[in-house]
């Protein structure tokens, strides 16, 4: 099984935050991993705050840890960054 999470994890392109960009959010990567309950308790604005209006596409990738079964299973993971 394949699951893939995609969309953009910091930025914003528009607005008076337009070329935001959060370098240090990239650590919501290790949270989706290891603690992805503690991104489930944020609200949109917070993502909005972290990583841009844009960078709320990083509820995508929450979906996709939430479906994803693979240290329950033993298969292996692989993360891109």
């Amino acid at each position: 099984m394949l699951i893939v999470g995609t969309g953009g994890l910091s930025h914003q392109m528009n607005g008076e935050r337009g070329g935001f960009n959060n370098e240090k959010w990239t650590g919501i990567l290790d949270l989706i991993a290891d603690n992805p309950k503690k991104l489930t308790a944020m609200r949109h604005a917070d993502y909005i705050k972290l990583g841009g209006t844009e960078g709320a596409e990083e509820i995508m990738w929450l979906a996709m840890r939430g479906r994803s079964r693979a240290r329950e299973e033993g298969a292996p993971e692989l993360h891109c960054r």
